[in-house]
């Protein structure tokens, strides 16, 4: 069972997130080929640049086996507990500098566990 089930509302998603990863022995590029994402994307959610919206809590989900209300759930206490204003100002940013259109989704191509060669050949790895 994630430690983030146990976890106080203080705390971001992300550093819930970075216990897990400890937790499980994975490091940021492990955990960004369970997510099918860019490691670029996985270290915006680490750094709490990221809203948790119900697409990026599935992937969340998925990946820690877990619900994806749990991660809604943490993401909302935090919001409403701890930096409103943060919450707020990650929105806003996140409005005004959406993702590539590439990336819309979060994922990448995997095959055979790393990111598809045209990913790595434009150096987005």
């Amino acid at each position: 069972m994630p430690k983030a089930e146990t976890a106080p509302a203080n705390q971001t998603v992300g550093e819930y997130i970075w216990e897990e990863l400890e937790a499980r022995g994975w490091t940021i590029a492990e955990f960004a080929i369970q997510l099918r994402w860019p490691v670029t994307e996985v270290t915006k959610l680490l750094d709490g640049l990221l809203p948790i919206t119900e697409a990026i809590a599935t992937d969340l989900a998925t990946a820690f086996g877990t619900s994806t209300g749990l991660w809604l759930n943490l993401y909302n206490m935090y919001c409403l507990v701890a930096d409103k204003a943060h919450c707020r100002a990650v929105r806003d940013w996140r409005e005004k500098n959406p993702p590539l259109p590439q990336f819309k989704d979060h994922r990448v191509e995997i095959t055979d566990g790393v990111p598809s060669e045209d990913y790595v050949r434009e150096g987005r790895e």
